[in-house]
């Protein structure tokens, strides 16, 4: 295989990155590589590491750059990106090292710890990327924490963390200095016991409005049965008052088979008796206010009995 095609097939690995050293180990000269730079054939990213040019231009080239050149990782924000959960797609690179120091520069931002162990590590694609729970952890440090409890969820639901294995972590580190642990302990110490993971960030940016209006926080993803017969699963629910919160995105409640499958299911719901408050992204983000009184109007219209329990 010809030098060329080595530098491709390794570059394809590398989302186009390469440093001086692998270029002089595939078989490049110092003045080859030199020639190479001058002829913005490879543009320099940092001191001593190259993207190549013919290889398209795109956000993750910047992470592997950055990781070789702090000696460390990716993390926080765009560990939340590379792991594909919610909460951050900016363009922001951040990383984590226990090795070196290096000030932070315009889109870069470099962190450092006390420790870095293997076991809070994995690679995405040919990026070293610190674990779902460990990026959570320290998420807090760079995040508003209604962006890291969208995190949290979306985590979650995807099932690449748990909350014992957030707990453990914390019990783990606790002391060690992660400046943005308080935020996840106090997300974490907030969730009531059996609420089950919303399934989408507006369902999380709900449950943050009733907690900051003082409404008790519904059962989340509840299911609704006639007997033995399933009849519904409620994005929220107070089951013991019968009132059901379902959040609406266009996304997700498009066609007329989904619109007729909701109008099924509401009267079904009616017809044993539950309340429905229907939310929206534009009620939560424009009048949270009007969102918790819907649902202490709810709460308000269910039978004395009902409001007695809920």
């Amino acid at each position: 295989m010809d030098l060329e095609r080595r530098l491709q097939s390794f570059v394809a690995t590398r989302h186009g990155i390469i440093t001086r050293a692998e270029a002089a180990e595939l078989g490049y000269s110092t003045s080859a590589i030199d020639r190479r730079i001058e002829q913005c054939l490879w543009i320099p990213v940092f001191r001593r590491i190259y993207r190549v040019a013919s290889v398209p231009r795109c956000y993750e080239q910047d992470v592997p750059a950055a990781a070789i050149v702090a000696k460390g990782a990716a993390g926080m924000r765009t560990a939340v990106r590379l792991h594909g959960l919610h909460g951050y797609d900016g363009r922001l690179v951040e990383t984590i090292s226990a090795i070196t120091r290096r000030s932070s520069s315009g889109k870069f931002n470099f962190h450092h710890t006390d420790r870095l162990p293997d076991c809070d590590l994995v690679h995405v694609g040919p990026i070293p990327v610190t674990t779902p729970t460990r990026t959570l952890i320290e998420l807090g440090a760079a995040l508003p924490s209604n962006l890291v409890e969208v995190a949290l969820d979306s985590a979650l639901r995807q099932g690449k963390t748990s909350l014992q294995a957030l707990q453990d972590k914390l019990t783990e580190r606790d002391g060690s200095g992660h400046d943005g642990a308080g935020v996840l302990r106090q997300l974490l110490d907030d969730r009531p016991p059996g609420a089950g993971v919303p399934e989408s960030p507006l369902e999380t940016r709900f449950r943050r409005a009733l907690a900051q209006h003082r409404l008790l926080l519904p059962v989340a993803q509840f299911v609704v049965k006639d007997g033995a017969h399933f009849v519904a699963r409620l994005d929220f629910a107070y089951p013991e008052a019968k009132s059901a919160i379902e959040c609406q995105s266009y996304e997700w409640h498009s066609g007329r088979q989904s619109w007729e499958r909701d109008i099924e299911r509401h009267n079904r719901l009616q017809s044993l008796g539950w309340i429905i408050v229907y939310v929206t992204w534009h009620d939560l983000q424009y009048r949270p206010s009007i969102v918790a009184q819907r649902v202490r109007d709810a709460l308000c219209r269910a039978s004395p009995a009902q409001r007695g329990s809920a």
